[in-house]
């Protein structure tokens, strides 16, 4: 079996490994708070649902999804946001071109020439700007939701 068989995982075209460590990384994270969420409201949803005649795949779809999505919607908003600003893990599994903007913030601010420090800052803002992008988007997205209710 030649050794190009196999797709490239690590430091490849595509940052599969890096997109598979932050999912298993933050899956526990979100499941957590979807659990917290669902474990206080859903056992009284789901019996009267039952109750009232609603089918299994029914509950799950029209009580559990439509309690879990506020849940799920602010912990994937904070993991991605937690993710945006990570550099270790795309520095190790990611390739070296395109870098990712933490990765590329980390050695322009680490370098020893003194003047690429202000791109390093530049790069760090526009993350931070980007972060701060996607928490207003998922807090209007949860105002929405709020008001749907």
């Amino acid at each position: 079996m030649p050794a190009d068989a196999w797709p490239s995982l690590v430091a490849g075209r595509w940052p599969t490994a890096v997109i598979f460590e932050y999912a298993w990384k933050e899956s526990a994270f979100v499941a957590l708070v979807v659990s917290a969420t669902l474990a206080l409201r859903l056992p009284a949803y789901h019996e009267t649902a039952a109750v009232l005649g609603a089918r299994p795949w029914a509950r799950f779809r029209h009580v559990s999804l439509p309690l879990a999505a506020p849940s799920v919607l602010a912990a994937s908003a904070i993991a991605f946001v937690y993710t945006l600003g990570s550099y270790e893990v795309a520095w190790l599994l990611g390739a070296a071109y395109p870098e990712p903007l933490p990765v590329m913030s980390y050695r322009l601010f680490t370098s020893t020439d003194l003047a690429a420090r202000p791109e390093a800052m530049a790069v760090a803002v526009t993350t931070t700007a980007l972060s701060a992008a996607a928490a207003l988007a998922a807090l209007a997205l949860l105002r929405r939701m709020a008001a749907w209710r």
